[in-house]
């Protein structure tokens, strides 16, 4: 049953493969994705801030493979109800890993809800759209599909603070200083005055209160994933194996999510129960790393013999990515990837 379950997994990306270069010279769609709510190695998220404001600035970040290609990148919004889009030019920001990131800043309008879709020009691919949701990203060579599943979000108004009028101090009224009093004569001599001592008042010192130190985060010192493949192309038969293995050193016990992605020319597919299903549909396997462990958790992906149907000759360029993430979505520890491809 396993096997016959990762065989039809196989089978049913091989019309999505027909897109991508499966042969030399042929055009597809570029890899790319924009997941506003993952944090980017950068430690920032992909819209910056996920959640923005009228009259802020918000920052945006497009990946896409492979690094150094000549891309041109540019960003579309509007306000949800427009029948037009704004265009602005996305600038190179970085490479990390397999992926360029472009990005553009956008003077947040009034929306109250802004919509918003990417375009990416390479030689030697398709002219490429990248829409999605939140938590999801997509790809398609139509840009009505990207207007149409634009990602969006809520400009909503900035909370107003309110203005403290500070109180005036009335000033202080001088007390009157009394006439002197007429001697008579004979005067009576005058005893000199007994000088007074002059008591320093001591400033008192203030003790300052101590920083409360927070409590670290585990990070990518503490946690690293390693995904291996048993080879890297594939042929009908061949033994197709795929594990995971974690090594972590953690101060104390946290739930994550595990992120395991099958990257077919920009299509995500996500492994969930298991691994038993795939689908496109944002899915993640939770897992418990406790504090003090020492010994690596190795899970087993997939296991099975490549199917021997026809498939496209020499495809390439196919990923399997992994990530662990915590309930705020901020990345724990690396990401990793493993390329392979198939062919008669």
């Amino acid at each position: 049953m396993r096997v016959q379950i990762k065989t039809v997994l196989i089978l049913s990306i091989l019309l999505l493969v027909m897109q991508g270069p499966a042969v030399a010279g042929e055009r597809a769609i570029i890899p790319s994705f924009h997941v506003p709510s993952l944090v980017t190695p950068f430690s920032f998220t992909m819209r910056d801030p996920f959640l923005p404001e009228i009259a802020g600035t918000v920052s945006l970040y497009l990946a896409m493979s492979p690094p150094g290609a000549a891309h041109t990148v540019t960003f579309f919004y509007r306000n949800q109800g427009s029948t037009t889009f704004t265009s602005i030019a996305m600038a190179y920001y970085d490479v990390s890993g397999a992926n360029d990131y472009y990005t553009c800043d956008l003077f947040v309008p009034q929306g109250p809800i802004i919509e918003y879709y990417f375009r990416v020009i390479a030689t030697g691919y398709d002219t490429t759209y990248v829409y999605g949701t939140d938590y999801s990203s997509s790809t398609t060579i139509f840009e009505s599909t990207a207007q149409a599943g634009a990602f969006s979000f809520y400009a909503g108004p900035h909370t107003a603070t309110p203005t403290v009028t500070p109180t005036s101090t009335p000033p202080m009224t001088p007390s009157a200083t009394p006439d002197p009093t007429n001697t008579p004569n004979p005067a009576t001599p005058t005893p000199p005055p007994t000088p007074t001592a002059t008591v320093q008042v001591p400033t008192p010192t203030v003790t300052p209160t101590p920083w409360v130190t927070p409590t670290a985060t585990p990070g990518g010192d503490g946690v690293a994933l390693d995904l291996r493949i048993n080879q890297d192309f594939f042929h009908p038969q061949d033994h197709f194996f795929l594990d995971l293995e974690i090594r972590y050193t953690l101060q104390q016990t946290i739930d994550l999510r595990l992120f395991v992605l099958l990257d077919v020319y920009g299509n995500f597919f996500f492994g969930s129960d298991h691994w038993r299903r795939w689908n496109q549909t944002l899915s993640w396997e939770p897992i418990t790393l406790n504090a003090g462990g020492t010994t690596p958790l190795t899970y087993v992906i997939l296991d099975f013999p490549w199917p021997d149907e026809e498939v496209p000759p020499s495809t390439q360029g196919v990923f399997f990515w992994t990530a662990m993430l915590d309930e705020g979505m901020t990345l724990i520890g690396n990401v990793d990837h493993v390329e392979f491809g198939w062919g008669a």
